[in-house]
């Protein structure tokens, strides 16, 4: 009897074992998968990997992302890019670099400019489409974007999301790192973008002063560095001086013999875009001189950048505004001094 009351007892602690195995394991299983499955939601290993990972943040456009400590930041207004240092070696001429790339911009659709790429986005979405076959989305705060792969080795992967009249485009790049290292590369990549989140835009024009002109009835606000220059209420110009150059806007009502054809001297470029202004849409005349060009060819690693914009507002009233940079080490000062002149332009408004 003693010997059959051990057996049971035995048999007792091992059923007990086998079921604390089984709902320690279910535990631990139901937490992975639904980590996993939860978007925006990373695994306690993911976790540890990027807890020292480095933020990106976009206030402008309402975002933010994090990356390893150890990748090369480029950034303008508009997004950025992080790179591992073997793209750096690669994009100075070595055959040898290997890359994992990772960017976003954003741009709002109200300009025409992003109008336009997005319908290119569109295209390129359609044309890798194969009838629905490589189709994929992907979803961020209940929105969802559309992702496509691009290359017969699937070496590029973009997506595209519309948020609050926002566009947001995602890119990343793996090329030979991806084909060597997949495994890696996916889960750096991936890690990154699971990270990417909406934030609350910060207001670009805090703080700003305003120019209000009664005669003409307008206003128009301005950063508090600006300078405000007026020989008369017809004629008023603001410039915001920059890193080797300025930004100006200059407002005449009326522009007297300047509503005839307007442009400088030596082009490069000269176009049109549509502009909308207090709420009214224009046609404006570009035209760029792009001394980056020129220096390019002779091995230069900076020159000059000039971008005027005439904007007729009837055969009486125009704006002339743009910037102009006597040098420029990096295009990306070009993109940030385009916001910029752009947002004082979003503030004009017709009081009459």
């Amino acid at each position: 009897m003693a010997k059959e009351k051990g057996i049971s007892t035995l048999w007792g602690i091992v059923i007990i074992v086998v079921i604390a195995i089984i709902l320690f394991g279910g535990v631990f299983a139901w937490q992975y998968f639904t980590a996993k499955s939860q978007p925006g939601v990373q695994s306690p290993q993911n976790q540890n990997q990027t807890a020292v990972w480095k933020t990106y943040t976009n206030t402008q456009y309402g975002f933010s992302f994090n990356y390893p400590s150890d990748w090369i930041l480029h950034s303008n207004s508009n997004g950025a890019s992080v790179l591992t240092k073997q793209h750096e070696v690669h994009n100075i001429g070595s055959l040898n670099g290997s890359t994992i790339d990772f960017s976003v911009s954003a741009c709002n659709l109200s300009d025409k400019g992003c109008s336009d790429f997005k319908n290119d986005l569109d295209m390129q979405i359609n044309a890798n489409s194969n009838g629905g076959k490589n189709d994929l989305t992907f979803t961020i705060d209940g929105v969802t974007g559309s992702q496509w792969v691009i290359g017969a080795d699937q070496y590029a992967y973009n997506g595209v999301l519309v948020r609050n009249g926002v566009l947001y485009d995602f890119g990343s790049t793996p090329e030979e790192y991806t084909m060597k290292y997949p495994n890696i590369a996916d889960k750096q990549v991936k890690a990154i973008f699971d990270s990417f989140k909406f934030i609350t835009p910060a207001d670009q024009t805090a703080g700003w002063k305003t120019y209000t002109n009664t005669q003409y009835g307008y206003q128009i606000e301005y950063p508090k560095n600006a300078v405000v220059k007026s020989s008369d209420l017809s004629n008023v110009s603001i410039s915001v001086p920059l890193k080797d150059g300025s930004i100006y806007v200059n407002i005449n009502f009326p522009c007297s013999d300047m509503c005839g054809a307007y442009g400088p001297g030596v082009l490069d470029k000269h176009t049109s875009e549509d502009v909308s202004l207090g709420g009214k849409n224009f046609k404006a005349s570009v035209w760029i001189s792009d001394g980056i060009l020129y220096a390019n060819r002779f091995g230069d690693k900076s020159s000059y950048y000039n971008e005027n914009i005439y904007l007729p507002l009837d055969n009486k009233n125009a704006i002339l505004y743009g910037f102009n940079f006597n040098t420029v080490t990096d295009r990306n000062d070009i993109k940030n001094a385009d916001s910029l002149v752009k947002q004082i332009l979003s503030t004009f408004k017709f009081t009459n």
